[in-house]
Order: structure tokens, then C-alpha cells, then sequence
């Protein structure tokens, strides 16, 4: 193996500080992709502030229990697999790893296996847990050409810094685990540790951004970065001119689009009625769905059925923000969030 442990995989738990912080000083394998531009919830931008301010991911606390029950099924995951195929190697977690050559390419694999016999030598194993609805995305047949980018080259980072010749990517999806023997790709490699190079040597180590992406998470992140001046101005260069009046245009440009895909869709409830599925004339294929499958429409329940209602209304713990404003003012001042308001532009008339 060409790499060297840095930490056991038990000071997650025991120094988790630590374990952040080791993190933080390299790109692991859930970085890889974000950098390549091929993770949906991660962007370049993000990964650098991490590394840079020590700022940790905020997950909501649906995306919190998702990570969590990932972590614990697992060593299911893994076992199951071993079972199936009658492994004969020792499977076991080995912590933080970093290649010799690149100390900054950093890895926490889910599982090493010695020998699984299923390959040459020792491999890795990569374990997901997703959701039914996101089976369309992983082939059923076992095609490692078919799989989310992102899980593929996780297995691909992890490979390059340990040497070994392949590695498994296993997803549990519902009660079906889909397993993809991914074997090392030394040119992708070699076109990661390229690109993984220019982003740590050319963005965290100078501190210098890349550029900043289009995400709701990221202006989030903007607005708990930077603690406001009261009442400061600041006057707008030449280039920032140009991003602001791009902005207010791309800003009707959608706006007005958004109206006519509006009126579209309720021109097809309309014409649809009863029906809850628009298909294709020719293939029978579905168009469009309109099914009673989405929030409780808690209001209007309310509305129509007051007293049924009430039996089933529970009383909510929530913070009381105008009792903590009147009895410490600065302290709900630091937890209100910054508000970017597009100012209207006013009409001026020649002179």
C-alpha cells in the first residue's frame, strides 16, 4: 500500500476535534468529486471554505439523519457482502490515510479487505445507502459504467492513494444491495491527481477563491462569513456594475418565464381534471403526473374540518425571538440572517 495512516478510524469518536482538523488539512475522498465538479449538493467553492476558515458543512436535520443512518448500516452493508461471496480475506476499517507522494490527498475508507478473491490482491470497499427513488440511477446488473459519478470516483481517489488494483462500490438500495467491482483507472487518476493538484496548490494553499457557484447554500455560507458594518457603503467598481445589472436581467428573464410555465401548467390541470397522468399518445409514456402525493395540506384541513383538527393539533417548543429581542438586543441581532434585497432602480429625467 502506498500510503501511510495518519489517524485510527476510532479518534472520529474519541477526538473528533482532531479528526476535523486532519481533515481539513488535506482533500479525502468525499472532496474528490466536489472539486471535479461532480457532486449535485457540493461545489469547488464550498470545499475551499471549509479548508481555508474551518467553517463545518450545516446540514439540515433531515440530511443529518440521513448521514447518520448511512454510517450505521454501514458495516451491514459490508458483512452482507462478505457473506454473499464467501470472502476469504480480513475486512476491517483502517482510518485516515494519506498517500506518501501527496500528503494532501487524504482517504477514509470504509472498509480495506486483504484478499477478497474477487480480484488481485487487497481492495476497498465504498458503502452507500440510498433512498428507492434514486434506483433509476444505479444499474441493476451490476455495470460499473452505470453508476453516479460521484460514488465512482470516491472508489478512484481511494484506489490512487492506497495502489491497489480495484476496489467495490456496494449500494444498498431498500432491500436490495447492488454491488460494482470498479477496477483502478490509471488515466482518470492521473487526470484527478492533476486536477485535485491545481485546486490545493492553486486555491487553499494561497487562500485565493475559486469562483463562487449559483447555490442557495453557498449564499447562506456568504451570509454567516462576514459580520455587517452597520450602516457601511461600499461604492461599486466597474465590474460589479456589470454583475448587478446582469443580475437584475437574468432576474426578469426568469421571472417572466417562470409566469408563462406557470400558466402552462395550470392551462394542463385544467384540460386534465380528473385525470392523474398525462402520457405520451404514442408511447403511453407519462408526461406529466398530477397525484395526491405531496404535503398535508395542514391550513385547509384545518379550515374544513376545525374540530377534527383539534384532536389531532400537538403544541409546538418554539423560541420566543420578541421576548429574546426586548431582553438582549445584541445577542438577536447576531442571529438574524442578512437579507440581499435587489434595490428598485428609480426613473430619472433629462435636464
Amino acid at each position: 500500500m502506498s500510503a501511510v495512516r495518519l489517524a485510527p478510524a476510532s479518534l472520529e469518536h474519541t477526538d473528533r476535534e482532531r479528526w476535523l482538523a486532519l481533515r481539513r488539512e488535506g482533500l479525502g475522498g468525499s472532496d474528490a468529486p466536489c472539486v471535479m465538479g461532480m457532486d449535485d449538493s457540493r461545489s469547488p467553492w464550498q470545499v475551499w471554505v471549509e479548508k481555508v476558515t474551518g467553517r463545518s458543512r450545516q446540514f439540515t436535520e433531515e440530511q443529518q439523519e440521513a448521514m447518520d443512518w448511512g454510517h450505521e448500516v454501514e458495516a451491514l452493508i459490508a458483512r452482507r457482502w462478505a457473506r454473499r461471496h464467501a470472502i476469504p480475506g480480513r475486512m476491517a476499517r483502517c482510518g485516515m490515510l494519506a498517500d506518501t507522494r501527496r500528503p494532501w490527498l487524504r482517504v477514509n475508507l470504509d472498509r480495506r479487505v486483504s484478499n477478497c478473491g474477487l480480484g488481485r490482491g487487497p481492495c476497498i470497499l465504498e458503502c452507500k445507502h440510498r433512498t428507492a427513488w434514486q434506483s433509476a440511477r444505479w444499474s441493476r446488473t451490476g455495470d460499473a459504467e452505470q453508476v453516479p459519478d460521484g460514488p465512482a470516483i470516491q472508489v478512484q481517489h481511494g484506489l490512487l492513494i492506497t495502489g491497489y488494483s480495484h476496489g467495490h462500490l456496494l449500494a444498498q438500495i431498500g432491500h436490495q444491495l447492488r454491488e460494482y467491482l470498479i477496477p483502478a483507472d490509471p488515466r482518470l487518476q492521473k487526470i484527478m491527481a492533476e486536477e485535485l493538484g491545481d485546486f490545493w496548490h492553486g486555491h487553499v494553499v494561497p487562500r485565493v477563491p475559486p469562483p463562487v457557484d449559483a447555490s442557495e447554500e453557498s449564499g447562506r455560507i456568504l451570509a454567516r462569513m462576514f459580520e455587517p458594518a452597520a450602516g457601511a457603503v461600499m461604492l461599486a467598481t466597474p465590474d460589479l456594475d456589470m454583475r448587478q445589472g446582469m443580475m437584475r436581467l437574468h432576474a426578469e428573464q426568469a421571472q417572466h418565464h417562470a409566469e408563462i410555465a406557470r400558466r402552462h401548467a395550470n392551462e394542463i390541470r385544467q384540460a386534465m381534471g380528473t385525470a392523474e397522468v398525462l402520457a405520451d399518445p404514442e408511447t403511453g409514456a407519462p408526461l406529466v403526473t398530477w397525484k395526491r402525493n405531496g404535503n398535508f395540506r395542514a391550513s385547509d384541513f384545518a379550515a374544513d374540518w376545525p374540530q377534527v383538527a383539534g384532536t389531532y393539533s400537538r403544541s409546538a417548543t418554539r423560541i420566543d425571538t420578541d421576548a429574546l429581542a426586548a431582553a438582549d438586543p445584541d445577542l438577536y441581532g447576531r442571529y438574524r440572517a442578512r437579507v440581499f434585497r435587489v434595490v428598485p432602480l428609480k426613473d430619472t429625467e433629462e435636464t
